[in-house]
């Protein structure tokens, strides 16, 4: 089956307007006339589910952005105490609750199972156990190689590309078994040095909210996000 729609500029001004639809069945041919306001709504209807997919996201997910060459994920790791290393000396470390924001590029350059680049690009630290919404306070990742602004320095280490963005799952665990080293320094409100809080504060304890240090911005102000 075929259509021919035939319309002159000038006969319409308005979507109530006639246009001319030329149906080729078989070899019959049948004519009729359709609103241009009823022809817009086939054509759209014809190109469109009316359903938009986020993809399959990991656990702890809140937020995801879709970007000009893949996405933004957000992931809420909850407080708990981490195996580390520190200049060659394994300690288990309080750390709060953290705030990830992934970078995922589409991949295009390699093999086509791969889809993902995945970069940290923000970690943070967040108060309390409450969802995570707009208005949330963003605070200082309180150790080292985490800028003040969030800005995450992996050394040579790097997370793997992925085919789903479910498997950020994990991802949070390379940064966490890199060797921690003195750059970028400790930021809490204590004044306590990396050696200090990895060795005596927070060793085989639970992490103290009440020390870190505010941004001064919520999640939705310092991500230029608006809900």
């Amino acid at each position: 089956m075929e259509f021919q729609i035939n319309f002159s500029t000038e006969n319409l001004h308005n979507f109530e307007d006639f246009v001319n639809v030329e149906q080729t069945d078989l070899g019959r041919k049948k004519y009729y006339k359709m609103s241009l306001n009823d022809l817009v709504k086939i054509l759209s209807n014809s190109t469109s589910t009316g359903k938009v997919e986020s993809p399959f996201l990991p656990r702890n997910c809140i937020k995801h952005v879709k970007t000009a060459n893949g996405y933004e994920v957000f992931v809420d790791i909850p407080k708990q105490k981490w195996m580390i290393n520190y200049n060659d000396n394994m300690f288990e470390v309080g750390f709060p609750r953290i705030l990830i924001q992934y970078g995922c590029t589409f991949n295009t350059s390699k093999t086509e199972s791969v889809l993902y680049s995945v970069e940290i690009l923000r970690i943070f630290a967040i108060k309390g156990k409450e969802s995570i919404n707009g208005e949330t306070p963003l605070y200082q990742f309180p150790y080292s190689h985490v800028e003040s602004n969030g800005k995450v320095c992996m050394g040579g280490n790097k997370i793997r590309d992925i085919k789903n963005l479910s498997e950020l799952d994990a991802c949070h665990n390379i940064f966490f078994h890199s060797p921690f080293s003195h750059d970028w320094g400790a930021k809490t409100s204590l004044k306590q040095g990396i050696p200090e809080l990895f060795a005596s504060t927070f060793n085989q304890k639970d992490f103290d909210d009440e020390v870190l240090l505010p941004c001064e911005r919520s999640f939705n102000e310092f991500f230029n996000l608006t809900n």
